[in-house]
């Protein structure tokens, strides 16, 4: 039976469930990479972490996997517990991300400030790029 009949063939409960499914799925790959064993209340908690995360982004489309994998691969490299984690600003999570910083500290004031730092840092790009642009079209003039 190839996959689309099997899909067909899905109670709609499970058809339901499979966004959560593929989040399930993610956090067992990350720990099979890892070679870690995961509890299934541990895989429960960042599922339903992620998932809340993946709701409330408004600005970055993050596919629900990728919120996972992030969380996953921070907590099993030990930057801080799932308490920690759960505690931490969703936005600095997803800044995070965006940054790709595996190595995102969750306590939450540093964190924020982390994030105050990139913004800046990025602004400032921004900023200098704009002199530079404003600078050529006086130079065309």
């Amino acid at each position: 039976m190839n996959t689309l009949k099997m899909y067909k063939n899905l109670s709609q409960e499970h058809k339901n469930n499979l966004s959560l499914y593929s989040i399930y799925n993610s956090i067992y790959d990350i720990a099979y990479n890892h070679e870690c064993n995961i509890s299934d209340n541990d895989v429960e908690r960042i599922a339903e972490l992620s998932y809340r995360i993946y709701l409330k982004d408004e600005w970055y489309d993050y596919p629900r996997e990728r919120i996972s994998d992030f969380i996953t691969e921070c907590y099993l490299k030990g930057n801080a517990s799932l308490d920690t984690i759960e505690d931490c600003n969703r936005v600095d999570i997803l800044e995070a991300i965006d940054n790709d910083d595996t190595d995102f500290d969750f306590n939450y004031e540093k964190s924020k400030e982390k994030v105050r730092l990139n913004k800046l840092q990025k602004t400032s790009r921004l900023l200098k790029l704009k002199e530079e642009n404003n600078e050529k079209e006086e130079m065309e003039r």
